[in-house]
């Protein structure tokens, strides 16, 4: 008997607690009161009524890293905010965009060695055109500038290179 008397109590208790939420939110969502509530106090008149503290931190300590006392000409000083700042603006420079070359024009075909006179003349591709080069020799604005067996050295539009065998 004693637990449907507590049973019934509770569930009383209950119903009273949920009938209290509904008429509060009933309340507030049918109530004619436009009136709005701030948690923050209003001030008028002069809102600078705080100045700004100027402080020096001393640290007397030991440093934990050398062992020593810690240097006391390192102190930390803010600026009075009435005095100029001193510092001077940047000017930063900046670089002109380079050019982008389009090396894919370039291609080196292979190496042909001729025995009889020991020179060495590289078959390159530019622009799809097929040409014999040897060191110094330019063509369509391509100069060849060293001979190697797997790599030539060029020079494209002021901009020089190693150009890998296909």
């Amino acid at each position: 008997m004693k637990n449907k008397k507590m049973t019934y109590i509770l569930l009383a208790g209950v119903v009273v607690v949920w009938g209290l939420i509904f008429v509060r939110i009933y309340s507030s969502l049918f109530s004619d009161s436009k009136e709005i509530t701030s948690s923050k106090p209003v001030i008028k008149g002069n809102q600078n009524i705080f100045k700004k503290d100027t402080f020096v931190l001393v640290a007397k300590y030991r440093d934990p890293f050398l062992g020593g006392m810690h240097n006391p000409s390192s102190y930390v000083a803010l600026k009075d905010p009435g005095k100029k700042n001193n510092i001077k603006p940047v000017v930063v420079k900046t670089k002109e965009p380079e050019v982008q070359i389009d090396w894919t024009v370039i291609s080196y075909i292979g190496l042909i060695k001729n025995t009889g006179s020991n020179k060495h003349v590289s078959l390159m591709n530019i622009n799809g055109n097929e040409y014999l080069m040897e060191e110094g020799v330019e063509k369509e604005g391509v100069k060849l500038m060293r001979n190697c067996k797997d790599s030539v050295k060029v020079v494209f539009c002021g901009k020089e290179k190693f150009i890998k065998r296909n």
